[in-house]
């Protein structure tokens, strides 16, 4: 049975501390850096499972302004509310295009 992975991610705001590594604990986002490991670790991951048809990632940009008003779930893109790119979206970038290299070879 194929499996699909949909609303993957993870936040780079929220009030709170950051994490900056997959160990850290009691913290509320991440940081932009961890958000790009995260996006090369799933798909380099659902690549290497030959049951994962596909993967989504939660949101391709952030649904508004870092303010203290903000939801953490607004913070889940792969660009900035005003469109500039976080290092996420060329780390997920990257990862797809070396499973398509990889895949390429083998047919």
């Amino acid at each position: 049975m194929p499996i699909w992975l949909t609303e993957t991610g993870a936040p780079t705001w929220s009030q709170g501390s950051a994490a900056d590594s997959q160990a850290a604990r009691n913290t509320s986002h991440v940081t932009p850096r961890l958000q790009a490991e995260i996006a090369t670790d799933t798909v380099t991951a659902a690549a290497a499972s030959p049951v994962v048809r596909a993967v989504f990632w939660f949101s391709y940009r952030d649904g508004g302004p870092e303010t203290p008003a903000s939801r953490k779930s607004q913070h889940y893109g792969l660009t900035y509310f005003d469109g500039r790119r976080k290092p996420a979206l060329d780390a997920f970038e990257r990862a797809v295009r070396a499973y398509r290299a990889k895949d390429d070879r083998r047919d």
